[in-house]
């Protein structure tokens, strides 16, 4: 199992190194080794980072079946954490190569689901905030309006950089449409 997460930790580096070939390479012996002894975590791990990388390629099809494979085994597995990461990812896949709408809002409604029953602050906010944006490409503003307010005391209550900026577009871009420039 160590020399597994040894593979996915590479794929990882290769992959932010822009490797991509080689971090996809890896994720694939990482599968492979994770199929050997049969562990539901690292074979969803390895789904994961096959689909982030044929993202990379422009490979959706094959994204979203890997995303699927890795949700399928994060289930096995019981790993609400896993779940989150690839239902997240999925999600995004669905909005922002393929403006499928209901497509993204039931995987982002997965990843809302999975943290509340976690209780993560962060993962709410983050789903919340995301759905939020999805209704709001639909021109749905009052939808997504109050979702983002749903998120207010989510994001005082934790300090993250990226939702905080997210969180307060999303406001801004609600009251741009709104034309209350005044607050």
């Amino acid at each position: 199992k160590e020399k597994i997460n040894s593979n996915i930790n590479e794929s990882v580096d290769a992959y932010y190194n822009l490797e991509i070939d080689k971090s996809l390479a890896l994720s694939k012996i990482a599968l492979d080794k994770s199929y050997f002894i049969q562990d539901p975590n690292c074979i969803s791990k390895s789904y994961n980072l096959i689909a982030i990388n044929f993202g990379e390629f422009g490979n959706v099809e094959k994204q979203i079946y890997y995303y699927n494979k890795a949700i399928e085994y994060a289930q096995k597995a019981k790993n609400d954490t896993l779940n989150i990461v690839a239902n997240f990812n999925l999600a995004n896949v669905y909005f922002r190569n393929l403006k499928n709408y209901p497509k993204a809002i039931e995987y982002f409604s997965k990843h809302l689901s999975l943290g509340e029953k976690i209780k993560s602050k962060k993962e709410i906010a983050d789903a919340k905030i995301n759905l939020c944006e999805v209704y709001f490409e639909k021109k749905e503003f009052e939808k997504g309006f109050l979702l983002i307010n749903q998120s207010d005391l989510e994001i005082e209550n934790f300090k993250d950089i990226e939702i905080s900026i997210s969180f307060y577009h999303q406001k801004g871009v609600y009251y741009f449409q709104k034309k209350q420039y005044d607050l």
